[in-house]
């Protein structure tokens, strides 16, 4: 089968990283610098014909030792791969084209060609993006290193460098990325670029504004992890993330025991079933990083409460909108990327002062709020320097029947200025906010939590008290056999509750005051939090997946932790749970003792 050929349109790029081009009322040809756009118009035009696939395309200079072409500028001739590996040497009869230095002329004048009498065939588009790059400042989104835009340039010896990023271009050409599900065509320079080849790659966002005000959208693409401690004078918006540094928020070196079980097969479900990896065991040490923003848009929608833009992109809570299934009218969704409706970003209410950014999207379930927000409260009212304020959506307790302000004041926040607004985004002047993983409750320091336990008791716990509670519930992953684990279990001297409709005040008080909690995976369960170090907790898991919330809450705060498998009636988590009592009994036993 004949192989099919593709033709590549390039450029001769020389050894001194110039390109070769024909100038205006010449015959011969020299070098030029990429920079003037007269070397794009005039450079010397080779038309490279590859057996490679398309998409393979940028990954020349090819390894051919013969490499065809069709010249419209130099007529006919072959280039063959250097001697020494870099670039191609082009030959016409007995001699070599060759480009003694910058500046002068180039001609086939030498019957042995040098090393810097190299060239290499450029794919045409590619220079075009380099000399659209080159007429700008860039920022580095990994360190905030300020590239001007001579800075992003071919060196001599083939090297192509961008920052502090350096690319043998002998090796592999740069390959320039663009958001999934873009084009590079729909992209305006003035957004951003990805660079790199291998395992080096860099990511670069402009430092130009948007330059139409009546652009109507702003995409919002993800900075979360990037350009942090970028110096805020590069911005012409003003905005920036800075890291903060808080020791209080470092934890020593613990160590994190395994549940305990009734049967091995429980114990090998808990390592192979936690999320697809091993869960964290042994020895280890937690850290919060904790970032400042300046000029950040905070977001009130509902189901994206919590996540935060700039002039750059999205600062926290980015996953949220992949997975937000109501998206609002105010975001926009092309392919992978999202867009803001400008008109409501420029009619943002401003906020003054330094503003705590404490809850995400989830802040509707209980667990969340408790686990992920009040305790990133928590911790940030430890670093915090000055007088403080908070900010949440006017309609937050339409959805969900959760106690927003009672469990601030409660929990010792009562005295922090809270503000509610109808907005749908708000722009606050100054914000701080955790910045957590996927699974924040890993990085909380162990201290932390044995600090709010201990502070919350302390504040709302009666005297004495060494309650068994048995925790059921009403709607998803309901116990399948009720009765007969209620049954056994109040006759071991277990308090049958049920948490929906209670009382906040009325649930921490009932928690902080067990000495033993059994009861199926579920928000409820956040409540250990509020009970002592020297508690026992059974928790009955689906046995289709191990979610470690509870085991991890229960590791960090002391207590003694057992876990029990249970097959669900559908085979998925949220089923009916059938608890097996031989191993209840035989796992509540276990903790009895321990």
């Amino acid at each position: 089968m004949p192989v099919t050929r593709n033709k590549i349109e390039c450029l001769l790029l020389t050894w001194h990283g110039t390109l070769l081009c024909s100038p205006a009322n010449s015959i011969g040809v020299q070098h030029m610098p990429l920079t003037d756009r007269d070397s794009l118009a005039r450079g010397c035009h080779l038309t490279i014909h590859t057996a490679l696939d398309q998409k393979f395309v940028g990954l020349l200079p090819l390894p051919d030792d013969a490499l065809p072409y069709e010249s419209r500028t130099l007529g006919d001739g072959i280039a063959h791969k250097a001697a020494n590996g870099r670039g191609f040497n082009f030959l016409r009869g007995p001699h070599f084209l060759c480009a003694p230095g910058t500046g002068i002329q180039v001609d086939w004048n030498r019957e042995q060609a040098q090393a810097w009498e190299s060239f290499l065939p450029v794919p045409v588009e590619l220079l075009i993006r380099l000399a659209d790059l080159g007429t700008r400042e860039w920022i580095a989104l990994a360190n905030g290193e300020c590239i001007p835009g001579p800075g992003i340039a071919f060196r001599p010896d083939f090297r192509f460098s961008v920052g502090q990023l350096e690319i043998d271009l002998t090796k592999a050409y740069p390959t320039f990325f663009f958001p999934p599900g873009t084009l590079a065509q729909e992209e305006s320079p003035d957004s951003v670029f990805v660079v790199g080849h291998g395992d080096s790659v860099a990511a670069f966002a402009s430092t130009r504004e948007p330059e139409s005000p009546s652009q109507q959208r702003r995409w919002v693409r993800n900075v979360e992890r990037d350009w942090i401690n970028a110096p805020r004078r590069r911005q012409t918006s003003g905005a920036g993330v800075e890291s903060i540094d808080a020791p209080e928020l470092k934890s020593q070196e613990v160590l994190y025991y395994p549940p305990t079980f009734a049967q091995r097969d429980d114990r090998a479900f808990f390592v192979a079933k936690s999320w697809g990896r091993r869960p964290r065991l042994g020895y280890t040490t937690s850290e919060v990083t904790v970032r400042r923003g300046h000029n950040c848009h905070l977001m009130l929608i509902r189901e994206l409460e919590g996540v935060m833009f700039d002039a750059v992109g999205i600062r926290r809570c980015y996953g949220f909108l992949g997975v937000c299934k109501n998206p609002p009218k105010e975001l926009s969704k092309e392919g992978d990327r999202f867009f803001v409706d400008r008109q409501i970003i420029d009619e943002a209410p401003v906020l003054s002062g330094d503003y705590m950014v404490f809850y995400n999207p989830n802040l509707q379930n209980y667990y969340h709020w408790l686990v992920e927000g009040i305790l990133s409260l928590h911790m940030l009212c430890k670093i915090r320097k000055e007088r403080s304020r908070i900010v949440l959506p006017a309609g937050l307790g339409q959805v969900s029947k959760l106690q927003y302000v009672e469990s601030l004041k409660l929990f010792g926040f009562g005295d922090i200025e809270l503000t509610f607004s109808e907005a749908p985004i708000v722009r606050l002047e100054r914000a701080t906010w955790i910045a957590t993983a996927a699974d924040p409750l890993e990085d909380w320091p162990e201290h932390i939590l044995s600090e709010f336990q201990s502070l919350v008791a302390s504040s709302v716990a009666p005297a004495g008290g060494h309650q068994r509670l048995y925790v059921e519930r009403e709607h998803l992953r309901q116990v399948e056999n009720a009765a007969e684990v209620r049954a056994f279990l109040e006759h071991a001297g277990f308090k049958t509750i049920r948490l929906e409709g209670m009382p906040l005040l009325e649930q921490v008080r009932l928690f902080a005051t067990a000495e033993f909690v059994v009861g199926p995976h579920g928000a409820g369960l956040a409540n250990l939090l509020f009970t002592p170090p020297s508690a026992r907790v059974i928790e009955f898991m689906p046995a289709n997946e191990m979610r470690p919330f509870f085991w991890l809450i229960s590791s960090k705060i002391g207590h003694e932790y057992g876990m029990l498998r249970c097959e669900t009636d559908d085979g998925g988590f949220n089923g009916k749970l059938r608890v097996d009592l031989p191993k209840l009994t035989r796992l509540l036993s276990l903790l009895e003792k321990a």
